[in-house]
């Protein structure tokens, strides 16, 4: 993992305001928007009301692509998905890239998926080498 060079608040003081002050997907993205981010993240914000939003970050830069339809689905691993954000990266670990893969497959592939079937998708064990994708 790279060191931020923006200085801001972490993940963890990020998500504690956002769940304190927002009550929505909308909110949480505007409240982002006035935050010092200090740290590089992917964060998927959801709401009851079908919308979700995955916002990226990295060196102070900023990404967002939002769901608004209950029959979409966004899903995030650990290496940047828009291209403003993945150019700065210098690669991504090949297990984020398994991990990701995995997912959409699995959810493109179901019209409904269960609270079992998300469980046995977390349980799954694979198999990556541990080596960088560049």
């Amino acid at each position: 993992m790279k060191k931020p060079i923006i200085k801001g608040l972490q993940f963890i003081v990020i998500v504690r305001a956002l769940l304190e002050n927002c009550k929505d997907v909308e909110e949480g993205i505007s409240y982002l928007e006035e935050m010092p981010i200090g740290t590089n993240m992917n964060l998927l914000l959801a709401d009851t009301n079908g919308n979700a939003a995955l916002i990226e970050t990295y060196d102070g830069e900023r990404a967002v692509e939002r769901v608004n339809n209950k029959s979409e689905f966004i899903i995030a691993t650990n290496h940047a998905l828009f291209p403003n954000i993945s150019r700065k990266e210098n690669g991504m670990l090949e297990q984020s890239r398994v991990r990701y893969d995995l997912m959409e497959n699995n959810f493109k592939s179901n019209d409904f998926i269960s609270k079992n079937h998300l469980l046995s998708l977390t349980l799954k064990e694979f198999i990556v080498k541990l080596s960088l994708i560049c």
